[in-house]
């Protein structure tokens, strides 16, 4: 997979600025609430590292979606 600068960069704002913590527990799905702050922090800290790290694709296809679909730059 290819992605530019630009692109990474608005995952980056559109991680930072519009994840909220319903929406990043639905996407990382099965995980208690304990655990789901604790990772929040984690996100929130570095959203990329967070996804590539873990090897959470499904959450990254899913904020790159909502990134498609509301049409967001940053």
């Amino acid at each position: 997979m290819k992605m530019t600068f630009q692109e990474l960069n608005t995952l980056q704002k559109y991680c930072d600025n519009k994840i909220t913590y319903d929406f990043f527990l639905e996407g990382i799905s099965n995980i208690d609430d304990y655990y789901g702050k604790e990772q929040w922090i984690k996100f929130n800290k570095n959203p990329i590292d967070f996804l590539t790290s873990g090897g959470r694709t499904e959450f990254f296809d899913k904020i790159k979606n909502q990134i498609i679909k509301t049409e967001y730059t940053g």
